[in-house]
């Protein structure tokens, strides 16, 4: 007999935003209402949700204590079996890892290959590099590539992973008969604003371009401030420039939390949180709540409400 539904009714048919913990149970925030739901979900208690995949589909788990990893599938069916994909081993120090991505059509094809990037920060210096895996894999590989200077700035795009580096330098990471390979693609140019205040970057994919947001937050730590102003760029890859835009279609919404953006459609997430189409919709923690913030591209107005009472950390949230 399968197992009841660990899941809030709706899930799956609208966007909602995930802040996985450690504990029993986690916190799932519908964003047609903004209402809460704490839930046990067996796959997700005692592990760490490092980050997300495949347009949110899948969720990188670790198991802080046996450094055990996995894909995770949230589903309605707990007993199945395909809704958790285990992966080699992964023994990164937790405050080094920063996001991940995914090569190929879905992550439950044996073809499909894992992306992690890695900062490590000592005293004096900072490393960083990419590792990847595919599923059967005794253990991660690092990445031979090109020097990537800001390995957190990457996403999945047509079927390979699309990373941006220092000066404006753009890397393609793909499947070459069998080997995961990054190679510089060239110079991204098209004029960027230049930024008075701290300001952190996302990149977004939807209806088949990729697009840069730029926040610029009033603060001393970059998830603890006040959004004060966002630029919307859009890439195009056949000249290779940035081109800022003023509209992301009526009927399209970014949502951003943390290393992870994503566009929606109004049929998918209109009303509640997310009433309206050509806005972005930005999960920043404050001093004493957590805030989503709602910036209309039209005229440009900034506004927000809470939707968590206590902040959180950037890493255990995902819509």
């Amino acid at each position: 007999m399968a197992a009841e539904s660990s899941l809030p009714s709706g899930f799956g048919t609208r966007p909602w935003l995930v802040q996985g913990t450690r504990g029993e149970r986690q916190t799932f925030m519908d964003s047609s209402d903004g209402s809460l739901h704490a839930t046990i979900v067996p796959g997700m208690q005692g592990k760490t949700c490092l980050g997300c995949i495949h347009n949110g589909d899948w969720l990188l788990m670790l198991d802080e204590s046996t450094s055990d990893c996995f894909l995770l599938h949230l589903s309605d069916d707990d007993d199945d079996p395909s809704k958790k994909i285990p992966l080699p081993p992964l023994h990164e120090p937790l405050e080094s890892i920063q996001t991940c991505a995914s090569l190929g059509v879905s992550p439950a094809q044996p073809d499909c290959a894992v992306v992690v990037s890695i900062v490590r920060v000592e005293e004096y210096t900072v490393e960083r590099f990419l590792i990847h895996c595919r599923p059967g894999d005794q253990h991660w590989t690092k990445l031979e590539s090109p020097k990537l200077c800001f390995p957190s700035l990457m996403i999945s795009h047509r079927g390979q992973i699309y990373s941006f580096g220092a000066s404006d330098s753009l890397f393609m990471i793909g499947d070459d008969n069998g080997t995961v390979q990054a190679r510089r693609i060239g110079t991204l140019g098209g004029a960027k604003e230049e930024h008075d205040r701290s300001a952190m970057y996302y990149v977004v994919e939807s209806c088949g371009d990729l697009f840069l947001v730029v926040t610029e937050q009033f603060g001393d730590f970059a998830e603890e401030g006040v959004l004060t102003g966002i630029m919307v760029y859009r890439l195009d890859l056949e000249s290779m420039m940035w081109r800022r835009v003023h509209s992301i279609g009526s009927d399209h919404a970014f949502l951003v939390s943390g290393h992870y953006g994503y566009s929606v459609t109004m049929g998918q997430g209109a009303g509640g949180l997310v009433p309206q189409g050509n806005c972005v919709y930005l999960v920043l923690s404050s001093c004493d709540c957590e805030r989503l913030y709602s910036v209309c591209l039209d005229d440009m107005t900034i506004s927000f409400c809470q939707i968590l009472p206590h902040p959180t950390e950037p890493c255990c949230r995902a819509f």
